[in-house]
């Protein structure tokens, strides 16, 4: 998950789902928040599309993983779904980013194309400079 700014400076969160192997993303979309249930739904929608992976990876964000916060709430519901499916949950480990490079180089790669692309577009489009602004 990654926060942008669209023009007007309204802050999203972008959610990916990245097949490790090939780097095909295989969803992508923007929320105002990304939720469990936004992680949990997008996660379904694209293992019906794609199929059930063996494992996934991610940060360790409460919104995939609630093991590692204090207290006894137990496991959110991303998890149990996962677990549900015989899906192993990998995380990073904590201050080491590198484990989750492939999404965040991605993501990397996607605020850039975000930030060039409506002056790329408004080349092929008179005047739309006035109307789009990248934030």
């Amino acid at each position: 998950m990654t926060h942008w700014s669209l023009a007007g400076g309204v802050p999203v969160e972008i959610i990916t789902w990245l097949d490790d192997h090939s780097r095909l993303v295989l969803h992508i979309s923007a929320h105002t928040t990304v939720t469990v249930k936004v992680v949990t739904s997008t996660f379904l929608a694209t293992a019906k599309l794609h199929g059930l992976p063996a494992s996934t990876l991610t940060d360790n964000g409460m919104i995939f993983t609630t093991r590692f916060a204090r207290g006894k709430g137990g496991p959110n519901h991303f998890e149990h779904v996962i677990a549900q499916h015989g899906i192993v949950q990998k995380n990073g480990h904590p201050g080491h980013p590198q484990t989750q490079g492939k999404i965040e180089r991605f993501h990397q790669t996607l605020k850039r194309w975000l930030g060039e692309a409506p002056q790329v577009l408004c080349r092929s489009y008179a005047g739309c400079g006035s109307r789009l602004r990248v934030a």
